[in-house]
């Protein structure tokens, strides 16, 4: 009996100490941009659809998590997107991940950070692993926090960790190596079979692979609803402006967002348009510039506006109509009809007492309407200060309108 209870803790001991562990090792030759990356992370997942954002044109080798359901993989020139998910979550869970490809960056020294997307970003929170690095004996290696270094015939390896909430980073720089006494002679690391060299890419397209990949951030970080990492990548005065909650606000019910460019920059801080997607099929045109300081982008302008409504007059008529109906019963404080605007199958009390609320002395327009399926949104001019965007799901009822869903999205 005793034997047996001991075996069962070093079972559930070596469980702990396999769940507690998590690194990642990495394959890289800055000579030519190409990088592998394996190992395995602990996550923290959620349910419903998660994603990660790597670099563009990375190739997928490895990807598997317990309870993994549905797994798609988006290629685009902003990045590689990961779209998953599972059945039954358990917390934490492992993720085996492996991929490779190669990075643009070119000369004599060389920082991978979030710009470059090297490892990925994710939408749901992830446990700092421990990373081991190799590379070319003649290149010198500067990480946060060193934890080793080995020595190897034809490279070097170094383990270190990121301190927590922090995107992984490094530094390699081109050195003369001597070596000792009795080692063997100076050699760059080249895996077989040999990969190709590509050229170095003209300014122009560094920086618009720049504009593309925090394109692609700022969609992710809207789809994960991550205010702070928000904040990161947006300007003072567009913070003030409330723009980061803004965005953090977006409807649930659009689903994903996906982005394609309109139109690209030629230079710095030169405005270009964003086709922002949802799942719903609803399309809205952003305007934006981007300015890089201290090495990052940040973004300094931005406006989203509908990508053509495209609703028969008619339609377009009526729902105006709709609005004036809702506004004025709420001017009149008539409950009864109010409520008679809403699904009875909805809910009706909380509505309409959200209705009564709303200030009325200015007039309430609608910014947006999409068809499939019929929603509107209506900004409410509440204060001096603030305005409301109201999101609502409609479907037709037996005289007008009927209110199924409402979200609101406040601005300041």
């Amino acid at each position: 009996m005793k034997k047996s209870s001991l075996f069962i803790l070093l079972g559930m001991i070596l469980c702990l100490a396999s769940v507690a562990q998590a690194e990642m090792n990495i394959f890289y030759l800055p000579d030519n941009g190409y990088l592998r990356v394996e190992g395995e992370l602990l996550m923290e997942p959620t349910f419903g659809p998660l994603s990660l954002l790597i670099f563009p044109n990375a190739q997928i080798t490895e990807f598997w998590v317990e309870g993994l359901q549905t797994y798609q993989v988006e290629r685009g020139a902003q990045g590689t997107l990961i779209t998953f998910s599972l059945g039954e979550v358990v917390n934490p869970s492992r993720l085996d991940l492996a991929y490779e490809g190669f990075l643009p960056q070119r000369g004599d020294q060389i920082t991978l950070d979030c710009d470059t997307l090297w490892f990925p970003e994710f939408s749901f929170p992830v446990k700092p692993p421990t990373f081991t690095l190799e590379s070319p004996l003649d290149w010198e290696v500067e990480v946060p926090k060193e934890l080793q270094r080995e020595l190897k015939k034809n490279s070097v390896l170094i383990s270190w960790q990121t301190p927590s909430q922090s995107y992984p980073q490094f530094s390699i720089e081109r050195r003369g190596f001597e070596l000792g006494k009795g080692e063997a002679d100076q050699t760059t690391l080249v895996p077989e079979p040999e990969l190709p060299v590509r050229e170095l890419p003209p300014v122009q397209e560094e920086f618009l692979s720049k504009i593309q990949i925090q394109v692609a951030r700022l969609v992710n970080l809207i789809n994960a609803r991550n205010l702070e990492g928000l904040e990161n990548i947006i300007s003072v005065p567009l913070q003030e402006q409330g723009l980061p909650h803004y965005l953090v606000n977006v409807p649930k019910t659009f689903g994903q967002l996906t982005s394609e460019f309109h139109t690209q920059p030629t230079y710095a801080e030169e405005p270009f348009q964003v086709i922002i997607g949802t799942q719903k099929g609803s399309q809205f045109l952003a305007t934006m510039s981007w300015q890089e300081i201290n090495g990052i982008m940040v973004l300094q302008t931005f406006s989203l506006i509908p990508a053509g409504l495209g609703v028969p007059e008619v339609v377009e008529q009526s729902l105006t109509e709709f609005v004036q109906t809702l506004q004025q019963a709420t001017e009149a404080g008539n409950k009864d009809r109010l409520e008679l605007a809403i699904n009875p199958k909805g809910r009706v009390e909380q509505i309409s007492e959200f209705f009564s609320t709303l200030n009325t002395e200015q007039v309430w327009e609608i910014k947006y309407i999409a068809l499939e399926p019929l929603s509107i949104t209506v900004l409410v001019p509440h204060s001096s200060e603030t305005r409301l965007l109201l999101n609502m799901g409609l479907s037709p009822g037996e005289e007008n309108w009927l209110i199924d869903t409402l979200d609101v999205v406040p601005l300041r």
